[in-house]
C-alpha cells in the first residue's frame, strides 16, 4: 500500500510528465504549422495560407477564398492561439488544410516544391522534439 508520500511522489512525476507531453505536442504542432507554411507551394497564397491547427477537431472546410486570402490567414490565427494555451485534457492537436488541391500540390504537382513536402515537415517537427 503506498504512503501518502509516495502518492504525492507519484502525483508529481504524472503532473511532470503531463507539462513535458504538452510541451512537446504545442512544440511539434507549431513547428509543423511553420514549416507547411514556408514549404507550400505558391500561386494564389490560398493554400500556403489554410494550414489550421486546431484543438479538439480538425478544421472542416477551408477558409476564406483564392480571392480573400485573409480570412484565412485569420483562421490560422485563432488556431496558433489554441496551440498556445494546449492542455491535453482538451483532446487531440490537428494541422489541416482542406483547399480542394493540397493533395494534388503535395503529389508534386507545382514546380515549387517536390512531392512530399507535407510528409517531410511531420518527420522534421516530430524530429524536433525526439533527438
Amino acid at each position: 500500500m503506498p504512503t501518502a508520500q509516495d502518492r504525492a511522489q507519484i502525483s508529481a512525476i504524472a503532473r511532470g510528465i503531463t507539462r513535458l507531453t504538452e510541451r512537446s505536442v504545442r512544440k511539434i504542432t507549431l513547428e509543423l504549422h511553420g514549416d507547411l507554411v514556408r514549404t507550400t507551394p505558391v500561386d494564389t497564397g490560398w493554400a500556403r495560407a489554410n494550414w489550421l491547427p486546431r484543438v479538439g477537431r480538425p478544421a472542416q472546410n477551408a477558409a476564406g477564398s483564392r480571392d480573400n486570402v485573409g480570412a484565412a490567414g485569420t483562421a490560422a490565427q485563432t488556431g496558433i492561439a489554441q496551440v498556445l494555451s494546449y492542455m491535453l485534457a482538451r483532446g487531440l492537436v490537428f494541422v489541416t488544410n482542406n483547399v480542394p488541391y493540397i493533395e494534388r500540390l503535395n503529389d508534386g504537382h507545382s514546380r515549387q516544391e517536390p512531392a512530399g513536402f507535407v510528409q517531410r515537415a511531420i518527420r522534421k517537427a516530430v524530429r524536433s522534439v525526439i533527438r
